[in-house]
């Protein structure tokens, strides 16, 4: 749950220490929400299935990069659940 000062400047910190904006983890549920599965190769970030995304998600993805690397690299560390 995100404390109040959390709250007021809109991010999150996850066990661990990690500290990601709340949009970005709201947007990466609402794509598994859709059905995304995410792998990463490097720093490219696959998702599948293939068409899932629209040019919408690719924009935010994009604009998103660094914080959306940070979620999925979290992720796959010791398989955490967000």
């Amino acid at each position: 749950m995100a404390t109040v000062s959390e709250a007021a400047t809109g991010l999150v910190t996850l066990s661990g220490g990690l500290v990601v904006p709340l949009p970005v983890l709201k947007f990466v549920w609402a794509l598994e929400d859709r059905g995304a599965q995410f792998s990463l190769d490097g720093d490219e970030i696959l998702v599948r299935p293939k068409g899932l995304l629209t040019d919408r998600d690719r924009v935010a993805i994009r604009s998103f990069r660094q914080d959306v690397l940070a979620v999925l690299r979290y992720q796959q560390t010791g398989d955490r659940q967000l």
